[in-house]
């Protein structure tokens, strides 16, 4: 299951209204329960329910296509949908917020506005890092699984050490030198300026070594 595949599906889905919430750690856990309503408890959702788009029945849908997945990998494609909520492609990108800098430099509060292709939302290369590093932020060690429980478990943010700018089409991810896992306070700090804090920065802060 890649990105492209998960945005298709998304693409090619028919209902009569998307009734869904702004995404959050709540929504995120019906997802996760509706898709696993399909390949784990065999529940079975009317027409009715499905046309009215929400969470639980997108997840219901998503279980539906792609089949029984790891917990990590189904708060992946969440998470891939909770960026793409509200926010439409635009030249064949997707706008992200909070995930990288744009070089145009617009800022919507305190926030970047931000454009991500698609080879940088890589599900494999996000995989591969999290196997590497685990789902704990590497700057401060938040775990969300630790303290919201299961509705979180495995959440976390992937952060590209290498700033976009460097980066081309060509370019491979190697998954553990260019990815860390990072929670979103820290990924927004990471982000703070162009070019983006570097690790030993950020870590820097954390321990009150920063000048």
């Amino acid at each position: 299951m890649t990105n492209d595949e998960v945005v298709q599906f998304l693409g090619a889905l028919s209902y009569e209204g998307d009734d869904r919430e702004p995404p959050d750690n709540y929504r995120r856990g019906q997802f996760k329960a509706g898709w696993e309503d399909w390949t784990v408890r065999h529940e079975s959702y009317t027409d009715e329910t499905l046309n009215r788009l929400k969470w639980h029945n997108l997840g219901y849908r998503f279980g539906k296509r792609f089949g029984p997945c790891a917990a990590h990998e189904i708060a992946a494609v969440y998470e891939l949908l909770a960026a793409l909520y509200g926010t439409p492609e635009k030249d064949g990108k997707v706008s992200l917020p909070g995930e990288s800098e744009d070089s145009s430099g617009l800022v919507e509060g305190a926030v970047c506005r931000v454009v991500v292709n698609a080879y940088e939302r890589n599900a494999e290369a996000r995989r591969r890092c999290i196997a590497r590093y685990g789902t704990s932020c590497c700057v401060c060690g938040f775990d969300f699984g630790h303290v919201y429980g299961l509705v979180a478990e495995g959440f976390i943010h992937v952060h590209h050490l290498r700033p976009l700018s460097e980066i081309g089409a060509e370019y491979v991810v190697d998954p553990e030198q260019d990815l860390r896992p990072v929670c979103p306070n820290c990924h927004s700090v990471f982000h703070r300026r162009t070019p983006p804090f570097s690790l030993e920065d950020m870590r820097a802060f954390i321990s009150g070594r920063a000048v």
